[in-house]
């Protein structure tokens, strides 16, 4: 009797590890079959997905030569435009200077020769009164 209950344990046991090894086995067999789904959809999405990615790149690298190549550009145009303010402002300078220093010298010469002309005048022709102009 010792040895049939002993048996009857090991056989239940066995059983329930049996059904417990079935049962895990299908599901590593599903989690497999699916493992192998995911893998396949992931080899028909990823290509075309690192193309575009490939292509964005390239795309964005071009994109930054050209904003390069523009800001170099800009640059260029802005020193000129400041090297000719810069000129313009010499010239500027210079002109006023140079006006302002003729008109003094044009004005003394006008007054200086107004004055002359004046007093030639009366010495030609005798001491005209002067309120009379």
């Amino acid at each position: 009797m010792g040895s049939e209950i002993v048996t009857a344990i090991a056989v239940t046991v066995l059983v329930v590890v049996g059904i417990f090894l079935v049962h895990t086995l299908i599901q590593i067999r599903n989690t497999a079959r699916k493992a192998e789904e995911v893998l396949a959809h992931l080899e028909r999405e990823l290509p075309p997905l690192l193309r575009e990615v490939r292509q964005a790149a390239s795309h964005t690298s071009r994109i930054a030569e050209q904003v390069s190549q523009g800001t170099q550009k800009m640059n260029a145009v802005l020193e000129a435009v400041g090297e000719g303010a810069e000129v313009l402002h010499l010239a500027n300078s210079l002109l006023r200077g140079s006006v302002r220093s003729a008109a003094i010298n044009v004005g003394a010469m006008a007054a200086g020769f107004r004055a002359g002309t004046l007093t030639l005048l009366e010495r030609l022709f005798g001491g005209g009164d002067r309120d009379e102009r």
